[in-house]
C-alpha cells in the first residue's frame, strides 16, 4: 500500500503512532486513556522531552495510521499521528 503526505509525496509507515495528551493529564488519567482504548502498557513509551507524550507500538502501514485515526478528536487528545518516514534524496 502507497501512502502520501499532502503534497502527493510517497510517504513509508513504519509502525507507531505519536500521541500527546493533555499535560495536565495525571499519571492515572494517562493510564486510563490507554487502558480505555484497549492499548496494552508495554506498548507505550514516554517521550520523555515533552510533558504526557508518547509513543504507542504498532505494526507498519495500514495499522498505525488506523490507530492514530481512532485517537485523534478524543478528549484530552492534543495530538495523534502515524510515525512518517519520507525519502528526501534529491530534493
Amino acid at each position: 500500500m502507497v501512502f502520501r503526505d499532502a503534497q502527493g509525496d510517497e510517504v513509508r509507515l513504519p509502525g507507531g503512532v505519536i500521541v500527546l495528551l493533555d499535560p495536565t493529564w495525571t499519571a492515572v488519567q494517562v493510564e486510563e486513556f490507554f487502558s480505555g482504548n484497549n492499548i496494552a502498557p508495554a506498548r507505550v513509551s514516554e517521550m520523555g522531552w515533552i510533558g504526557n507524550g508518547f509513543v504507542v507500538d504498532t505494526e507498519p502501514g495500514l495499522a498505525a495510521l488506523l490507530l492514530a485515526n481512532t485517537l485523534v478528536g478524543q478528549p484530552g487528545v492534543e495530538m495523534s499521528s502515524p510515525h512518517v518516514e519520507t525519502d528526501l534524496v534529491g530534493r
